[in-house]
């Protein structure tokens, strides 16, 4: 039995983290540091500076950047100028998101006790993520999972938070029989990592087909996903692909399914339609974190979200898989934003100690001289 895990950026902001991408622009719109940047020439520094000064009009609106990108692109004649914006923030991005990973990792690192939380949840997560659904699902799914199973991690985030606990929290687990054993996990960053090669774009060369500029290489390169994909690692592509076809269940968290991954909407929308046996999970915020409800109003509030999903992967209704879509309605995995509070409340506790040890002993060696 496979089962296949996409990850979004829902995961880093579930833990606490400012990842959006309303929270990186408006860092990026504050940052001065491309104009004394050797790499940039005066129209170049004019060019960001002009992008910079259109996302801060109203930065709300570019939490989809990739699209809202798109859409600024029609206001530029020249191409090398859009360009040269995209890549200074991707460099503004990577750098960003490399300061918010590691303060995370930081808070935990003196707490055993807290990465053993944090592996536990995660654990917890991947191994019971159909528990909120009806009896009938638990008892179609429990099955088909434990000591045989073969989990696959397809991540869309550039950030590692979630791979520096997921095989820890996946190894030496104990089964119903009481044997232990290993989860065989199978990680892929599609969109790569913040320490080697972000991927940041749209979809596809149609969704800047109003550009007042042919497209080059060098722009599908920098701002078309799919082409940087395939010229740089088309396995990792290939890999995710085929780990999605040969999934029997599919958990997704954390991500919107917008436009900007069309090419990944499309491949779901065949697996799911492919066969009566496919089983999609999808944790939606909006819904996973409403409370007060009893269970037959979340089979209500169930229905009318699998109505929205359908519509989100261009599969008409009663098309015959609403029965294999489940949009748990008031619970939520990977809930780990309060262990991190803990973290950052235990070493703010820490410090004061640390803070008053430091001025005792400085007040003892003032008394000794």
């Amino acid at each position: 039995m496979n089962a296949t895990f996409l990850i979004g950026n829902g995961f880093d902001l579930n833990c606490g983290m400012k990842t959006s991408f309303t929270d990186v622009c408006n860092n990026y719109v504050n940052d001065v540091s491309h104009k004394t940047n050797v790499r940039y020439n005066e129209s170049e520094v004019r060019a960001i500076e002009k992008f910079k000064k259109e996302i801060e009009r109203d930065i709300p609106t570019w939490g989809d950047f990739e699209l809202k990108a798109a859409e600024y692109a029609l206001s530029i004649k020249n191409e090398k100028d859009f360009i040269v914006c995209i890549r200074n923030f991707k460099l503004f991005l990577r750098d960003y998101l490399i300061e918010e990973n590691n303060a995370f990792l930081t808070e935990i690192r003196y707490s055993d006790r807290l990465k053993s939380e944090l592996s536990s949840e995660i654990r917890r997560s991947m191994s019971s993520f159909y528990c909120f659904e009806t009896e009938n699902t638990k008892n179609k799914i429990a099955p088909q999972l434990g000591s045989q199973a073969h989990y696959n991690v397809i991540s869309f985030n550039y950030t590692t938070l979630f791979d520096e606990f997921l095989f820890k929290a996946c190894s030496n687990l104990t089964h119903i029989g009481g044997q232990h054993y290993d989860l065989p996990i199978n990680m892929i960053h599609i969109h790569g990592k913040i320490d080697s090669d972000i991927v940041l774009g749209i979809d596809n060369v149609e969704q800047l087909a109003s550009v007042p500029f042919k497209s080059s290489k060098s722009l599908k390169r920098a701002f078309i996903k799919p082409q940087f994909n395939e010229e740089y690692d088309q396995k990792r592509v290939n890999d995710a692909k085929q780990s999605i076809i040969s999934s029997d269940i599919i958990c997704i968290f954390g991500m919107s399914l917008g436009d900007s991954d069309y090419t990944w909407k499309q491949i779901l929308k065949e697996w799911l339609i492919d066969s009566d046996q496919h089983e999609l999970f999808y944790y939606d915020y909006s819904e996973a974190t409403k409370t007060g409800l009893t269970f037959d109003e979340k089979l209500d509030l169930e229905d009318q979200a699998i109505i929205r999903f359908l519509k989100k992967l261009e599969i008409e209704p009663k098309s015959g898989v609403e029965g294999r879509i489940h949009i748990p309605i008031g619970n939520n995995i990977f809930n780990l934003k309060g262990i991190f509070e803990k973290a950052k409340q235990e070493n703010s506790e820490r410090a004061k100690i640390n803070r008053k040890i430091t001025k005792s002993e400085t007040k003892q060696g003032d008394n000794n001289l």
